[in-house]
Order: structure tokens, then C-alpha cells, then sequence
């Protein structure tokens, strides 16, 4: 049956769509998954798979988060509308237990991507990411600090390696064929061609930095510039920038063609005498051969100075792994050190810890968009904690657990053990958890549980502390 959106094609060209993606689906056999969430770009991008690949099967991919109360309306209403068009319609959700940090919300949806693509022969996942999710992904790393790897995503083609139940690799690509619209052009072509979607009413907000920079920076650029052509060009640059990376990557390629990346060690001295750029490209590949996860721009360069200047170290690169550098050579290891007794004091900004975590503390208005991010009423969750600032006063401090550890949790009436609190929650990696406290050594939280009462938020409460774990981070 057709889709009584076939004319889509004539408000969304297909020659805007990237060429990469037209000749990678040309290249490659077997089912073309989509993963849809019900939005205009989502569904867009469905139609137009369907439209331009009429005799490849496709497969309709939704993960449902639930955590926005008309997910289950959604899901529903798109397993209808899936049914009705004879599209198969894959669902995945998330588990109960499971953090909901957008970084671990990504992961799960991505997780359940690969294994549908594993089972069943695909190798081809479709995004409906548009150009204005392009421009806002590169002013957020602009901001960061990004090599040419960061400023070029996300990119119409995208090759990923994942290990699969097995525990051998994967590879599949993720498209894009979208990146040459904007948002304003797709939702009015689903709107002409009355192709239905649903609207994330919390991208209406401005809670989080992505929907700051689409509602307040890039309708200033349109202001300041009296029209949107700038996008074309901050597009333009992101190209040329890619194909520069291209150039770059087959050099260094060509250049470390005679490493072996499969051993744990090597020579520190040929190492330490490569450039910067190129101590980034051994450390990226080095890492993801032994299924590290990459470490940022600035992680390396904080690698490369630890190269230059220290002697002999142990450094964490994630929970599992450390890398020992010592006079002669580099070592690779995958068993994390002690934790070593520390204690320092902070205000606001980045505190990297000596387990391999970084902590990310702010002071920010109470409203309810910080409720949303932490994920819990009570202003609390494995991952972050909200405090009344005006009872959490800094300098704060952070320290390792120290033996007779005691404070009285949220909702609880008396005093407890850290110790106990901790065993109870069966925490593997309770020995290296940090204590975070006040200016006067009163301990606030641990991460995993709940934030000390006396810290509390409360109706009155005008401003917070936001303090962030986060454990696979690098120091």
C-alpha cells in the first residue's frame, strides 16, 4: 500500500540528500532500519526511505523512554499508523532500574538499535537528525573545546563498531539523509503533504543548553544576519572541514600503518616524540581497539603533558582501565589502582577526581527544568543531587570515605553508617566513591545515595547546588 505522503518528495528533494548516503545504501544489501520516535524529522525520514528505496525491506525502529507521560499515547498512535502502511514496527524500552541521564538514555536507545540491526542482517541504521541539529551539536562543542572530529558530527555517514552478544565486532553505518534541511522546511512538508507527527513538548523549554542555543542563539543569528542564509554557510565550513579531516586521517593512517595497536605496550620515547595531533590519533585508535571509549580533545592533551612531563605514573583512563607510564614505556592495563586517600575544596566548574570520575558542580535557580534533569523529586538520583545552597555553603569540600563515615540521609530519622548505607545497596565500587561536604566537613552525599537531610530542598528554596557524578570520565 502506498503512503498518502508520496508527495513529500517534491518539498524535500532528493537530490539535497547527501550523496554518501545515496551510494552507501547502493553498496550494501539487507534491511534498512529507521529509527523513529513519531517526530516530523523521524517520520520524514521513514516516507522518504520508503519513497526512494521502494524495493528494500525497511524496518521501523522506536525505543520508548517512558518518561514523558504521553510516551504510551505515542507509541500507540505510531504502531497504528505503522499497521495501517504495512511498515514493520519494532519497540524497545527502557528498564525501570535504569538511569535516566540523557547520556545513559542515549545509550540505551543505541543499544537497542544495534541489536535489532544484529538480528536481522542489517547493517544500516537512517537518523532523522536535520541541519539545525547539526548547527547546535557544533556550537555546543565549540563552546567545549573540539578537534576536527568534534566540529565535523554529526556526519552523513558515520561507520560504527560495536561488540555484539558474542563478543566479536560489528560494523554498521549510521545516515543521515536529512542534514541538508532545516527543521522549519520538514515540518512543512509534513504539514503539506499532512503526514502526522508529535511535538516533545520539552524542547519547548529552556532547561537544557541544546534547547538554549535553538531558541536564543540561533534566532539572534537569524536577527543579527536579517535571514537564515547564514546556515548554509556554517554548513559550507562544516564540510570542508570534513574533507580536511579525510585528508588528515588517511595521512596519519598511512603513518601508523606499521603499529601494532593489539599489544598493551609501547616504546614511551617514540611516543613522547610525535606531535600533539598525532599522539591524538594514537591514543584514539590504541584506545578503541581495546573497546575504550574515546577520550575527548582534552583529555588527550592532558595525556600528552603527562607524556612531557611526569616521569613515572598511573593514570585512569575509565573505571576498568589505567595507563602506566613509566621511563621506557607505556602500559595499558585493565585493573584500576587504590583509591588514594585525597581531600580538596572547590567552588563552581569541573573537579576531576583521582578514580578516573569528574564531578561538575553549579549554582543555579530552583525551578522545575532541574527536577527533570536530576530525575527525581526529591532533587536526587545515582548521578546527581540537588542542595539548598543557601544551607550548602561552600567552599565544599570532597574527600575519600574515611573510616566511621555518618550522616542522616533524606527521609530517614536518625544517622547512618555510610558504611551500612552503602552495603545495603550492594555498590561493587563503594571504596571509591567520594564524600562530598560544606565548608565545615558536614557530609551532603554519596554518590548512589540520597543527599543529606539537612541540605535539603525546600518551598523556599531561591537557588541549588548541582552537583554531577560522572564515573566513566577521565582525570
Amino acid at each position: 500500500m502506498s503512503l498518502p505522503s508520496s508527495g513529500l518528495a517534491q518539498y524535500l528533494s532528493p537530490e539535497r540528500i547527501p550523496l554518501a548516503v545515496r551510494q552507501y545504501i547502493a553498496a550494501h544489501e539487507g534491511p534498512l532500519c529507521v529509527a523513529c520516535s513519531g517526530g516530523a524529522d523521524s517520520r520524514a525520514t521513514l516516507v522518504l526511505v520508503r519513497l526512494l528505496w521502494p524495493d528494500r525491506p525497511c524496518i521501523l525502529l522506536h525505543f520508548n523512554h517512558r518518561i514523558r507521560p504521553e510516551s504510551e499515547a505515542e507509541e500507540q498512535a505510531l504502531t497504528a499508523w505503522a499497521r495501517q502502511w504495512s511498515i514493520p514496527m519494532i519497540v524497545g524500552y527502557r528498564k525501570d532500574y535504569e538511569s535516566t541521564t540523557e547520556a545513559d538514555l542515549r545509550a540505551a536507545r543505541f543499544a537497542f538499535f544495534e541489536a535489532q540491526l544484529q538480528a536481522h542482517g542489517s547493517q544500516i541504521l537512517l537518523l532523522g537528525h536535520h541541519q539545525d541539529d547539526a548547527l547546535e551539536t557544533v556550537w555546543m562543542r565549540l563552546m567545549r573545546g573540539v578537534s576536527l572530529e568534534g566540529l565535523i558530527a554529526p556526519r552523513a555517514v558515520h561507520c560504527v563498531a560495536f561488540r555484539n552478544p558474542r563478543g566479536s565486532w560489528t560494523h554498521y553505518a549510521q545516515l543521515r539523509p536529512l542534514l541538508g534541511f532545516s527543521k522549519l522546511e520538514i515540518k512543512r512538508a509534513c504539514q503539506a503533504c499532512e503526514l502526522p507527527f508529535f511535538e516533545d513538548k520539552t524542547n519547548a523549554q529552556d532547561g537544557c543548553l541544546r534547547n538554549r542555543i535553538r531558541h536564543q542563539l540561533m534566532s539572534q543569528m537569524d536577527t543579527v544576519f536579517h535571514s537564515s542564509d547564514w546556515r548554509k554557510g556554517f554548513t559550507r565550513s562544516c564540510q570542508i572541514l570534513s574533507e580536511e579531516r579525510d585528508y588528515l586521517a588517511d595521512h596519519l593512517q598511512a603513518k601508523f600503518l606499521t603499529y601494532d595497536f593489539s599489544h598493551t605496550t609501547f616504546d614511551r620515547a617514540s611516543i613522547q616524540a610525535l606531535p600533539l595531533v598525532e599522539v591524538r590519533y594514537f591514543l584514539q585508535t590504541w584506545f578503541s581497539y581495546h573497546a575504550i571509549s574515546p577520550i575527548c580533545f582534552q583529555q588527550s592533551d592532558w595525556l600528552f603533558q603527562a607524556l612531557q612531563t611526569c616521569e613515572q605514573s598511573t593514570l585512569m583512563i575509565n573505571a576498568r582501565y589505567r595507563l602506566i607510564l613509566s621511563p621506557k614505556q607505556l602500559c595499558l592495563a585493565p585493573k584500576p589502582i587504590d583509591f588514594a586517600p585525597f581531600q580538596c575544596r572547590f567552588h563552581q566548574g569541573v573537579i576531576f577526581l583521582p578514580n578516573g570520575a569528574q564531578c561538575v558542580c553549579q549554582i543555579q535557580p530552583c525551578t522545575p527544568d532541574l527536577y527533570a534533569s536530576v530525575g527525581d523529586k526529591r532533587g536526587s538520583n545515582q548521578h546527581g543531587v540537588l542542595l539548598d545552597a543557601s544551607c550548602f555553603m561552600g567552599p565544599y569540600q570532597v574527600r575519600n570515605r574515611l573510616p566511621g563515615d555518618r550522616y542522616q540521609p533524606l527521609g530517614v530519622r536518625r544517622e547512618k553508617k555510610v558504611k551500612e548505607l552503602l552495603s545495603k545497596r550492594k555498590m561493587s565500587n563503594k571504596s571509591s566513591l567520594p564524600v562530598f561536604c560544606d565548608c565545615n566537613g558536614r557530609i551532603a552525599w554519596v554518590p548512589g545515595l540520597p543527599p543529606a537531610d539537612c541540605f535539603k530542598l525546600s518551598d523556599k528554596t531561591k537557588y541549588c547546588v548541582f552537583l554531577i557524578y560522572e564515573k566513566d570520565n577521565f582525570i
